[in-house]
């Protein structure tokens, strides 16, 4: 079970993990859209031309890097990762933003695919730290948990929100 990494793709056992590009932006949106309906992210003020918009900029930033997983073409998930600092540092983090698949291919090993090309990317930057959150990946709990500190991560702090009505 070889790896072999061309330029941006990385291709294992016939899926294709790729750069997304400007010419996959529908699939990417409309994949993206389904993202944000599993998760109850849209609202009643949801605006999906505003949605639309953001999603291409996503693709366009360079700060952004977005991968997909493309099977017989068909793009069946993606991970946003934005590169940051922190305004005491110029040390670069990879914030993993979004992960997601289609429920067909939500399993820790396309994740894990996923993951990989990022850490190959993010080394390739000069990146060495991650940043995540629960909330960017949609598998159960115990698996999202364990894949996590598998890949070496820690629960480093804990996000509160709060909204005002």
């Amino acid at each position: 079970m070889g790896e072999s990494i061309m330029i941006d793709i990385n291709i294992k056992k016939g899926n294709i993990i790729r750069k997304i590009e400007i010419d996959d932006a529908t699939q990417f949106i409309n994949l993206a859209m389904k993202a944000v309906y599993e998760r109850g992210l849209n609202d009643v003020d949801f605006d999906k031309p505003l949605f639309y918009a953001r999603c291409r900029s996503i693709l366009a930033r360079a700060t952004n890097h977005t991968i997909g997983l493309f099977v017989d073409n068909e793009l069946v998930g993606f991970s946003i990762a934005q590169i940051t600092t922190q305004p005491w540092s110029t040390e670069k983090i990879c914030h993993l933003n979004l992960m997601h698949t289609d429920t067909g291919h939500r399993h820790e090993a396309y994740y894990q695919l996923m993951l990989d090309s990022i850490y190959t990317w993010a080394k390739g930057q000069g990146i060495t730290r991650f940043h995540t959150s629960t909330m960017a990946y949609l598998l159960p709990e115990q698996v999202r948990t364990n894949m996590l500190i598998k890949n070496g991560y820690r629960e480093a702090d804990i996000q509160w929100e709060k909204k005002i009505d």
